[in-house]
């Protein structure tokens, strides 16, 4: 019977803590500046994956992209980049827990790097489909190296709260 409550608790305390992460996430683009809103979603990816697990984590990735096309942050012409933001965010989850066993500082390097690799090269292959000036901009934004910044400040961002929570928690 105990067991059984505190399964349903652990199981109430992700859902709380997915609401919350993905909320914020789903919140950031309304800033409507990208070095803003791409740093505080990869901080949420990261606290989700450290706090919640890998499940998690890979949930709150699917909405922000999703949630800045409809309320138009993300420019309609890139909205068929979508699933690659969505496919890059999960690389950077995957690529984060890999390497976390090796330290934050490498899981940090380099699940921004691959994330990065992977938009960079997703993002050559899209303009090349195009060759409107307006969409080779769109695509230059989410390409660019405000991507790798983004994730790297994201990284460090989770990295500042999780060691907060974890301080005041001890406290």
């Amino acid at each position: 019977m105990i067991q059984q409550k505190f399964a349903v608790l652990s199981r109430i305390n992700v859902a709380a803590g997915m609401a919350v992460l993905t909320l914020a996430a789903v919140l950031a683009p309304l800033l409507r500046v990208q070095l803003l809103t791409g740093t505080i979603v990869n901080a949420c990816l990261v606290v989700a994956l450290i706090t919640l697990g890998k499940k998690p984590a890979l949930g709150v990735a699917l909405l922000p992209s999703t949630i800045a096309a409809i309320n138009g942050t993300l420019p309609l012409i890139l909205a068929p980049l979508i699933p690659v933001i969505v496919i890059a965010n999960a690389i950077f989850i995957e690529v984060f827990d890999f390497f976390r066993n090796r330290g934050f500082i490498t899981a940090a390097i380099a699940s921004s790097s691959a994330k990065y690799a992977f938009l960079s090269l997703a993002g050559f292959f899209y303009l090349g489909f195009f060759a409107d000036p307006a969409i080779s901009r769109g695509v230059s934004s989410v390409i660019s190296y405000t991507q790798l910044a983004t994730a790297l400040l994201g990284c460090l961002a989770a990295y500042l709260a999780v060691r907060l929570y974890k301080s005041k928690s001890h406290a």
